[in-house]
Order: C-alpha cells, then sequence, then structure tokens
C-alpha cells in the first residue's frame, strides 16, 4: 500500500496482509473500544438507577440537547440520519420520559427537542460512569498511557469540529474524559461509510464488514461465522442474505463436506476489502494532519493494546464457558478477574451480586 511506512510509525498494522488489515485495524480499535464504554454504562444505568430502554444511539442524540434545544432537523443533520429515523429515535425518548418537544421562541416555525429532568439526570449520571469506567481502563493500561489516549482524544474531537455539531457542554467532558469517544466513533463510521460510498459500495452497514472480515479468502461456514460474532444463526443468515443481494459473498457447497456450505467472498467482495483500506489510509492522513505523528501515535498505540485486553477478557470468559465442568482446570487469578469484568458489563452490578450469593450458596452445598 502507498502508505505503509507512514502507518508503521503509528499503529501495530504494518506489514499485515489485507485481509487481516481489514479483520484488524485502528477504526475497529476505537469503535470496539466505544462499544465496550457504552455496554459497560448502559448496563449499570439499567441496573443501579432504574432507567429503560436505552440503547447506544440515544447517547449522541441525547448529548447533542443536553444543555440546549435543538429542532429535529438540526438533530438528523448532525447525525448523519433521515428526518425520520431520528423522529423515532426521539419517540423512543419520550415514551422513555428522556426528552419532550416544545414550541420555538417567536418567529421560529418549528418544535425544539430538548431534555426533560429525567432525561437531564440520565445525562449525567452516565457522565459519572464513564469516569467511573475510566479507572477500570487505567488499571489494564496504566493512568499515563490512558491520559495520554484522553488528550490525543479530546483534541480530535475539537479538530474534527464535533464540539461545533454537540452540545457545548460535552466540551467540557472532552478535556477530561473519554466520554466523546463513542461520538467520535459514530463520526469515524460515518466518514468511513461516505468514503467507501463514494468509491460505489452503499448502504453497507458495521455487520456487514464484520461478516466479510471473518469469510476472508478462504471462506467460512456460517456456524462459524455465527460462533466469531457471538450472534444467533438467524442474525447471521439475515446479514449474509443481504451480503448475497449486494454482491459481496455467495454461498457454495464445502468442499470438506459434501452437504455443507461455505460463504466466500465474491470478486465485488475483494474489491471492497481494498477499497475499504484505502479508505483507511484516507482518513488516518486526515486525523494526522489534526493531530499531528506524536499524538495520532498516542492515540492508535493506546487504543490497540486497550482493545487487545478487552478482546483477551471476552475469549477467556468464552473459555471458560466452553469448559467441560466435570474437568476440572487451573484458572489463574488474572483470568477470573477478567470473568468477573466481563459478567459485571453484561449483568450490572446487582445481578452480579446476586449471581455470587448464588455461586457461594453452590459451594456451600457441595461442601454439605
Amino acid at each position: 500500500m502507498a502508505r505503509a511506512n507512514a502507518r508503521g510509525k503509528n499503529g501495530p498494522e504494518d506489514g499485515l496482509p489485507e485481509i487481516e488489515r481489514y479483520r484488524v485495524n485502528w477504526v475497529r480499535h476505537l469503535l470496539g473500544i466505544a462499544e465496550d464504554l457504552d455496554r459497560r454504562v448502559v448496563a449499570r444505568l439499567a441496573d443501579e438507577e432504574g432507567y429503560e430502554r436505552l440503547r447506544p444511539s440515544l447517547g449522541p442524540f441525547l448529548s447533542l440537547v443536553w444543555r440546549e434545544p435543538r429542532p429535529l432537523t438540526q438533530l438528523a443533520r448532525e447525525l448523519a440520519m433521515t428526518r425520520q429515523g431520528c423522529a423515532k429515535l426521539l419517540r423512543v425518548a419520550e415514551e422513555a420520559g428522556y426528552a419532550e418537544r416544545v414550541d420555538g421562541s417567536a418567529g421560529e416555525r418549528a418544535q425544539l427537542v430538548r431534555l426533560t429532568t429525567r432525561g437531564g439526570r440520565l445525562v449525567d449520571d452516565a457522565v459519572r460512569m464513564i469516569l467511573e469506567a475510566e479507572t477500570t481502563y487505567a488499571e489494564r493500561i496504566g493512568e499515563t498511557r490512558l491520559g495520554r489516549f484522553r488528550a490525543a482524544a479530546a483534541a480530535l474531537f475539537y479538530g474534527l469540529g464535533l464540539d461545533r455539531k454537540t452540545d457545548p457542554s460535552l466540551g467540557e467532558t472532552a478535556r477530561r474524559s473519554i466520554g466523546v469517544l463513542p461520538v467520535i466513533a459514530h463520526c469515524v463510521e460515518e466518514e468511513l461509510r461516505e468514503i467507501t460510498r463514494a468509491r460505489g459500495h452503499g448502504v453497507l452497514q458495521l455487520s456487514h464488514a464484520r461478516v466479510i472480515a471473518i469469510v476472508g479468502p478462504e471462506g467460512a461456514r456460517m456456524s462459524a461465522i455465527s460462533r466469531a460474532q457471538g450472534v444467533s444463526r438467524q442474525a447471521t443468515s439475515a446479514t449474509v442474505r443481504a451480503l448475497e443481494k449486494l454482491r459481496y459473498v455467495r454461498r457454495e457447497a464445502d468442499a470438506d463436506d459434501g452437504r455443507g456450505v461455505r460463504v466466500v467472498l465474491t470478486a465485488r467482495g475483494e474489491t471492497l476489502v481494498r477499497d475499504t483500506l484505502l479508505a483507511l489510509d484516507e482518513l488516518e492522513e486526515r486525523f494526522r494532519r489534526i493531530l499531528g505523528p506524536r499524538r495520532l501515535g498516542d492515540l492508535l498505540r493506546v487504543a490497540a493494546d486497550l482493545y487487545a485486553t478487552l478482546e483477551a477478557e471476552n475469549e477467556t470468559l468464552d473459555a471458560a464457558f466452553a469448559l467441560d465442568p466435570s474437568d476440572p482446570v487451573a484458572i489463574s487469578e488474572r483470568e477470573l478477574t477478567g470473568i468477573a469484568a466481563r459478567l459485571r458489563q453484561h449483568l450490572g452490578g446487582d445481578a452480579s451480586v446476586r449471581l455470587g450469593a448464588l455461586l457461594l450458596e453452590s459451594e456451600g452445598a457441595v461442601e454439605r
């Protein structure tokens, strides 16, 4: 690739084959960390504070009206959504009691969207939990490195002009936490989609990219795709059908199993991989101009290391769930810590405490 030397100065991806760069790249790292942060915060908000009907897409939406009401059309534009899609999101927020519509000031025809009192508490609680989540991340990579990552993310937030597209109060958060990372991730995903769309690849979703990465040049069985994504066979089939319709993949007989079927990339799918890598390089160059080589290096290297710890935690739990209960094995303290962290993330605090009590009760029953 044309920019391999520059990329090697900043990230761990230099020298990887095309499909591996497609599978493991700096955008994947940023999106993965942002998703992890969202999951942690949403789980705690629901379990500890009783907030209902939460979903990741509500975060950027509510952040736009944190302190200042805005028209729905403006919200749709800044979220890169259709007005209809944004209206559906608003209805979810209204039904949950987080947002409401109010008349604009004199001379304004459009209604404005603003947070309710409950919505304001939700955002404030989310900010508090984001700051607490940073403590967990600092334990993984060190406070100094997290500080460099935080500073780079804040600089990127302002460099991309996101401070002008979000509530001004979010800028204060940008300077003291990584709470703006989901907003940055949303922007990065949209920009990457726009670049690939300009190369002839429209209506692509993140789930499409993940399946293509799993399929790779060797192809993959449906069961392997489902397992790698941690989703149902039905959900995988729906994504594969969508990719078939777009002519990125096809199904063919499995040479190793006459009754089986493998999903393989078409020539158009292989082109998508190459075009996506060019788009990644283009986006990375833009970020380099905003941040400079040193700060971009901080962002990419720390993101890669933090993402690796999150992946290792997930793999540890997956392996633990796959153990044969009749075959006792030695699990290290670090592995147990990883399992506990992921369970807390998915179950929330209260449910985790109840699970711990049940485990202790079970252990007592065995001893008796």
